[in-house]
């Protein structure tokens, strides 16, 4: 046997019609065959015991053997093992375990079956073999039931079996494809891990079935689409391998069994998934065809050093994360904004000197012009300047964007509907130039207080006085005094109400657009063990409000 692990096990028994695949140096052949297995071990290949019936030695669920059968069955398969594997300490996989996610308490029959399993592999193990039991479901993880699981584990490693479905994985590209494989095999493996049991102990098993429904191939066509997608998971087993010291990685599903476990394409997949592992195990690039992509690294984690994600071309950096992360009191936020502002900047580009100007407003009309003052707050937020001013670049991104999407015009319903919800909120009708946003983009109207700024409404009636806000400056005229939006009639304020509805509806069209965007551009995006940002419409200056282009935003300097 290799000395380092993990073991990579393939089922190689007589079953398998080209079994002489697997028989070379460097390959660990799985079977029960008399012929098959001296061949193997001839070839230079080792071999471990493959007891397709595990269910001879202990009964089943519903009708288990007794204590002392399953020991004299153990110690016959056993020397069985030995025998066919020419090994004093076989590997010998058991398989497999029924109702692995049944939780305690077991009923009587299910209880002597569980013991009978915990005997069959302490009997094998005390006569020197080193027994797998194959497990084809996510586990129970009660109390109870860990404390079986890890007995057994003292005995025998655990293999979980975790097939795909060829067709739907490939579906999803090299990327996410790819990633659906590593994070269905890591989740395979916690469900252990986090009952104490050791990833050494552990091993995966994946699947290359071509019968309809079993997992595998699943009628993914051409062949040239499955070798790559056998390609994807050998590759992503590998990768899992280098995160997590696992004992054994294993292959299933090359027999064939009937009709429909018939597939003249497997032994070329089966070249690809040696090749994958390593070149010199098989020549796949002869056997699978001018259309097969053979790029190794294709949908792999394989990031610039200091990176943390890659979206698309553009690389989100651990620093970067990191500093954002004492703004937003969580790395996970801080990348997720990061990842929204890589996806919506390749919308719209906003230029520096517009962040730069928008930033001395702020400091103007919220912080009294002291500059000292506004630095003092980013530091209280753990913001840098160059963060503040990259987050309003996201907030004028975001405007710039909204304005492009379509939005239907509110009904009457909706105006009615307003009017009478806020009748108390605050209204003035003033004159601006240049017309302003807050009143509609018309240059006289009625303001309303949630989307004005509040310094209009200390203005003294009558006459024309400069308004500085963080969007610019205006020339601003009260025509009359503050009042509210229920003392005017509905008529007088239906623009002014309508502009409200259109803005607030700009806004969702918004949250749609960048949640869809990004949940499609996580296709392109690499991240460190797949740890993916969250697609999100965050609010960017939800951890600095004095940062927010909303000039009603009641703030103080």
């Amino acid at each position: 046997m290799p000395s380092a692990a993990p073991l990579w096990i393939d089922f190689a028994d007589a079953s398998v019609p080209f079994w002489q695949i697997f028989a070379r140096a460097g390959v660990i052949g799985a079977g029960s065959s008399p012929t098959v297995m001296p061949q193997l071990r001839a070839a230079g290949a080792a071999t471990v015991y493959f007891d397709l019936y595990a269910k001879y030695r202990v009964g089943a669920l519903t009708d288990p053997l007794d204590t002392a059968a399953v020991i004299a069955k153990s110690n016959e398969l056993f020397d069985q093992a030995v025998a066919k594997t020419g090994c004093q300490t076989p590997r010998m996989a058991e398989n497999e375990l029924f109702s692995a996610n049944f939780p305690a308490p077991w009923s009587g029959e299910a209880a002597q079956y569980r013991a009978n399993v915990l005997t069959m592999v302490k009997t094998l193990s005390s006569r020197g073999a080193h027994p797998y039991l194959l497990v084809p479901r996510a586990p129970a993880s009660d109390s109870v039931t860990a404390a079986w699981w890890r007995e057994v584990s003292a005995y025998s490693d655990i293999v979980i079996e975790v097939y795909f479905s060829g067709r739907q994985v490939y579906a999803q590209g090299p990327v996410a494809g790819s990633r659906r494989v590593r994070v269905a095999l890591r989740r395979a493996i916690n469900y252990f891990t986090a009952m104490g049991i050791p990833s050494t102990k552990l091993g995966i098993m994946l699947g290359f079935q071509v019968a309809p429904g079993t997992g595998g191939r699943e009628g993914l066509e051409p062949e040239s689409a499955w070798y790559r997608e056998v390609k994807w998971q050998a590759l992503a087993a590998k990768q899992i391998a280098r995160e997590i010291s696992l004992g054994s990685i294993w292959s299933w599903g090359w027999g064939t069994w009937s009709d429909a476990s018939t597939d003249p394409d497997k032994e070329h997949a089966a070249c690809v998934y040696l090749w994958t592992r390593s070149p010199s195990l098989c020549d796949a690039l002869s056997v699978a065809g001018p259309d097969f992509n053979s790029s190794l690294t294709e949908g792999q984690i394989t990031l610039p050093s200091g990176t943390t994600c890659v979206a698309g071309k553009q690389a989100l950096k651990n620093a970067q994360v990191a500093a954002l992360a004492h703004v937003t009191r969580s790395a996970d936020a801080a990348l997720s904004m990061l990842y929204a502002r890589s996806i919506e900047s390749g919308q719209a580009k906003e230029p520096p000197a517009q962040a730069l100007a928008v930033e001395r407003a702020i400091i103007a009309t919220r912080f009294k012009g002291r500059g000292a003052s506004y630095r003092k707050a980013l530091a209280a937020a753990g913001a840098s300047q160059a963060i503040a001013r990259a987050i309003i670049a996201d907030e004028l991104r975001e405007r710039t964007i909204a304005a492009t999407l379509p939005v239907h015009k509110p009904s009457a319903g909706a105006i009615k509907q307003y009017y009478d919800d806020q009748g108390g909120q605050l209204v003035r009708l003033v004159q601006a130039t240049p017309a302003p946003e807050w009143l509609g983009g018309r240059g006289k109207g009625y303001a309303l207080a949630s989307r004005s700024p509040r310094s209009l409404y200390g203005l003294k009636a009558g006459s024309e006085q400069s308004l500085r806000t963080v969007l610019g400056t205006f020339q601003v005229t009260p025509v009359g005094p503050v009042t509210t939006l229920e003392s005017l009639p509905l008529g007088a304020v239906r623009s002014a109400i309508r502009a409200a509805l259109i803005e607030t509806a700009r806004d969702d069209a918004f949250a749609a657009w960048t949640v869809k965007e990004q949940l499609g551009g996580l296709n392109r995006t690499r991240c460190v063990r797949d740890q993916m940002p969250l697609a999100s419409a965050l609010e960017p200056s939800e951890e600095l409000p004095f940062l927010s282009l909303q000039d009603a935003y009641p703030v103080g300097g």
